[in-house]
């Protein structure tokens, strides 16, 4: 399962504004939070559902840190090793009126969570014959202006 690692989630703010407006708005005290929005765009979702883990009960060396090569860089996502600890939630057969939100990162460094660990998984009572599924994920941000 692939996760989108803190580190990633700076660069790609740097990549959407530009190495100065990421600087600016975190020196001045403000925030900078990454939010997926992901939702079927076909059939009710009935193979491969989305799955999100509580980002409480993953532990830190359950995240293995890999390599995501870019053509003009590398950059680092998280693999998700299982933990007899970590709850997972889903939304059976979602629909294409249906969306999720996803943290992707935070800026924020105060013990909330930084990330939402997410991936499909394959439910036990699928019909491996339905039809696959079909899904977009747009990265989106929120930007807190500081007080300063």
């Amino acid at each position: 399962m692939r996760i989108t690692h803190l580190f990633q989630g700076p660069q790609r703010a740097r990549d959407a504004f530009g190495e100065a407006e990421v600087e600016r708005v975190l020196g001045a005290g403000g925030r900078i939070t990454q939010i997926n929005v992901w939702r079927p765009i076909s059939a009710i979702v009935q193979r491969s559902p989305l799955a999100l883990a509580d980002a409480r009960s993953v532990a830190a060396d359950e995240l293995v840190a890999t390599d995501q090569r870019f053509p003009d860089r590398t950059g680092e996502i998280y693999q998700l090793a299982h933990g007899p600890s970590q709850q997972w939630y889903w939304a059976p057969e979602m629909t294409r009126d249906e969306v999720l939100l996803i943290k992707g990162w935070d800026s924020i460094d105060d013990g909330r969570a930084k990330f939402t660990p997410h991936g499909a998984f394959k439910h036990p009572e699928q019909d491996p014959n339905s039809p696959a599924r079909e899904s977009i994920e747009a990265r989106c941000y929120l930007i807190y202006e500081g007080s300063d």
